[in-house]
């Protein structure tokens, strides 16, 4: 009888525990599949199951797969965990993405640090953060005047800065607006009005006569008349003729004449008339 009722017990036994394993165990292939690792799932602890139902993995409060004790945003969703400037708080969450102490909202270069917020060309983005500084659609790395718009990048002296922010003579006049780009020539003096100041035009007065052989270098005279010889030209000499008397009232200007008469009181004096 003691063994009948010992095998009675065992056998409510086994019935039993067939059928607490059967009120958990899985009833389809979806159950049977749905703690198994899939497309897109984190495995943080590396003991093969997904943290979304891997209990030891704790809560997951934004739903975005991150175990909220490891998660730098544990309640807004960053599956990315972006931190651009790595301290506690990822980027989806953090006020100051670049921790310049300038808010996001107000920053020109929110994931770059740059407190001063400098902008050149006043387009809203920051020169930390972008690639074309001056605005004239070179990038910045490759332009030679990378503050100074000058999308033809010309650079006459070949130093490699642009004319438009080199001053190569330095006479405070940029080299794009200096008519002597090359020679010391603040005042810009051009008494031809051609593209070549006077301190580095070969013919500073346009009289088609080089500086170097002009009797008036700096006065037209294409003619080079020279009455007394004496080097200077007529038309820049207060005494053309040498007579002692000036240009302004000589009667005869080309012809001496330190008496100035005339006779007929025509104006020319008789030596010319």
């Amino acid at each position: 009888m003691a063994i009948r009722r010992i095998a009675s017990g065992m056998l409510l036994a086994l019935l039993a525990l067939a059928c607490v394993d059967d009120e958990f165990a899985p009833r389809d292939e979806e159950s049977l599949t749905s703690c198994q690792m899939l497309p897109g799932d984190i495995d943080s602890d590396g003991d093969g199951l997904p943290n979304r139902c891997d209990p030891s993995m704790g809560s997951d409060v934004d739903g975005d797969l991150i175990d909220d004790r490891a998660d730098n945003c544990p309640t807004v969703s960053n599956r990315n965990q972006l931190n651009s400037d790595r301290d506690r708080q990822g980027n989806a969450c953090d006020t100051d993405d670049d921790d310049d102490r300038v808010l996001d909202v107000d920053d020109n270069c929110p994931l770059v640090a740059n407190r001063t917020q400098a902008d050149i060309n006043r387009d809203g983005i920051g020169n930390a953060c972008q690639t074309d500084f001056d605005g004239d659609r070179v990038a910045t790395s490759t332009d030679n005047c990378p503050q100074v718009p000058n999308a033809d990048q010309i650079d006459a002296d070949g130093d490699g800065i642009g004319d438009a922010c080199d001053d190569s003579d330095g006479d405070s006049v940029t080299d794009n607006a200096d008519n002597c780009p090359l020679v010391p020539n603040p005042v810009q003096t051009n008494m031809d009005g051609d593209a070549e100041g006077d301190a580095c035009d070969a013919d500073p007065d346009g009289d088609g006569i080089a500086s170097s052989a002009d009797n008036c270098a700096l006065t037209p005279n294409a003619d080079q008349l020279d009455a007394d010889r004496n080097g200077i030209g007529d038309v820049c000499q207060n005494d053309s003729d040498g007579d002692g008397v000036g240009n302004g009232i000589d009667n005869c200007p080309l012809v001496p004449n330190p008496g100035q008469f005339d006779s007929d009181n025509d104006g020319r004096g008789d030596a010319c008339d």
